[in-house]
């Protein structure tokens, strides 16, 4: 980014979009990269930050991290940490089931006891489908200012882009969103 903005790309001529790999790590990545992608837009990966699950784990891994890690300043565990704890927590139900069913193989019963084991996890909703999530990911869109960056609206192949997201016991209302009107709001808030 810093080439880029020496050669005058890092303008409102020229749009950078950082991709979500490298922008799930915003909130962890020196101040230097922050300044030198200043404009840039991106997507991370969304999760609600408001749900008891997600508050009581932020808890214990800030209480464990400042206890390994005392001179680090940011506390927040990342998308990652999310779900490789999501993660842990599907092979753990799958080997909970295993253990009480002793009179069938395991490699038969392997694919079919993943298949059945859907639960809400940290990063939302954990429902397979044919050996894969079916619930299709939603995006952050983000804005590189400034120290850190400053949330746009969302996106998802469910309903486009949203500047914000209503909730319904629990649950987003996809007729609440006008995508055009949401993508032409986002536009006019970019910093380039």
């Amino acid at each position: 980014f810093r080439e880029a903005r020496k050669l005058g790309l890092m303008g409102r001529d020229s749009v950078w979009i950082i991709a979500d790999t490298l922008s799930n790590l915003l909130d962890s990545v020196d101040t230097n990269f922050i300044s030198s992608a200043q404009g840039a837009l991106g997507t991370k990966l969304y999760y609600s930050e408001e749900a008891t699950p997600f508050l009581d784990f932020r808890r214990q891994f800030q209480k464990v991290f400042r206890l390994e890690f005392p001179s680090e300043h940011n506390l927040e565990p990342g998308i990652y940490a999310l779900q490789a704890y999501d993660g842990i927590t599907a092979i753990s139900k799958v080997v909970m089931e295993l253990g009480s069913k002793s009179n069938t193989s395991t490699s038969m019963l392997l694919p079919t006891i993943i298949r059945s084991n859907n639960f809400t996890g940290l990063t939302g909703d954990i429902h397979f489908h044919n050996e894969s999530l079916s619930s299709p990911p939603m995006f952050r869109i983000v804005n590189v200012v400034g120290k850190s960056y400053k949330e746009l609206g969302f996106w998802s192949s469910s309903f486009n882009f949203a500047d914000s997201l209503e909730l319904e016991n629990g649950k987003i209302n996809f007729s609440a969103v006008d995508g055009v009107q949401t993508m032409q709001n986002m536009t006019a808030r970019v910093n380039w």
